[in-house]
């Protein structure tokens, strides 16, 4: 395998449409080969250029004042409870929710600069949640999904909506704009996408399960076969692949188990009586 080669192969995917989407196609076989080469011994030693086709506006904090992300700063603290307010929130947030409010602030002064907004004029967390830019920043995100709203979309309209009302605290008219928005870009949560169902869908069939729960152990024996004379580095790696493929494979029957404990639990509720409080009522010894 030689550079002449992956780029031959690249070309004839494309232009004899081998592949009815070769752009995806070549994008992942070279992100693959790539990660491969990073992380398996004894890879060729060939690394493939990838193109990114993705725009990027997301801005870095030395873009705009040092003011905004001092602003910023202070939410977070307030957020985290560092700052004792006395109408900070009851419970401190969790570090994983204060580097995505960190992010989403930082996204929405990167999409004001994108539509024509000077970088500048963000001094605060204020300059950024105006009605008029507020509606501004979903809109850029809506047209990219041909109006269509997503679960991210939603997460960041009622984050924004939240920091206006308890950080900038907009008055109670435009409070209820905001509101009336962001309630209108929510997705209800309806169980798991479905990407997430055709993924686990596989496991519906009971060969499928059998097949997966069987493969440690025989990665396994072939480890404890090939110590007698491994190639370099192969005991090794076939090694941590079972440890990998165990853990894998014991997410999976978890997954697999409670499915079919939620499955076995609403049909049970189905064939419960109606009680004063809906269906599922068990019935009560008095």
């Amino acid at each position: 395998m030689t550079l002449v080669d992956s780029e031959a192969y690249r070309q004839a995917i494309s232009n004899d449409r081998l592949r009815s989407r070769p752009e995806k196609t070549w994008d992942t076989l070279s992100w693959t080969w790539n990660a491969c080469h990073r992380n398996v011994e004894g890879w060729p030693a060939i690394r493939i250029e990838r193109v990114s086709r993705r725009k990027i506006y997301v801005m870095p904090w030395s873009a705009f004042p040092v003011s905004f992300k001092q602003d910023v700063d202070r939410f977070l603290d307030r957020l985290a409870g560092a700052d004792l307010s006395d109408d900070g929130p009851i419970r401190p947030a969790r570090p994983a929710t204060l580097q995505m409010r960190q992010y989403q602030l930082r996204l929405a002064a990167s999409v004001l600069v994108d539509r024509g907004h000077d970088a500048q004029s963000i001094r605060a967390i204020a300059d950024l949640l105006s009605i008029e830019r507020y509606q501004e920043i979903l809109r850029f995100f809506l047209d990219r999904r041909g109006g269509q709203t997503s679960p991210q979309i939603g997460h960041l309209a009622a984050a924004l909506k939240d920091i206006a009302r308890h950080w900038v605290k907009v008055d109670a008219p435009t409070l209820e704009r905001f509101k009336r928005i962001a309630s209108r870009l929510a997705v209800p949560r309806r169980g798991m996408t479905a990407k997430n169902r055709d993924r686990l869908r596989p496991f519906d069939n009971p060969d499928t399960i059998a097949t997966s729960l069987a493969l440690p152990q025989r990665l396994r024996r072939e480890v404890d076969t090939a110590r007698r004379n491994p190639p370099p580095g192969h005991a090794g790696t076939n090694g941590r692949c079972n440890c990998a493929v165990t853990s894998c494979t014991y997410s999976a029957e978890k997954s697999y188990r409670h499915r079919r404990q939620q499955k076995s639990y609403r049909s049970r509720q189905q064939t419960l009586p109606r009680g004063p409080r809906g269906r599922g009522e068990e019935p009560r010894a008095d």
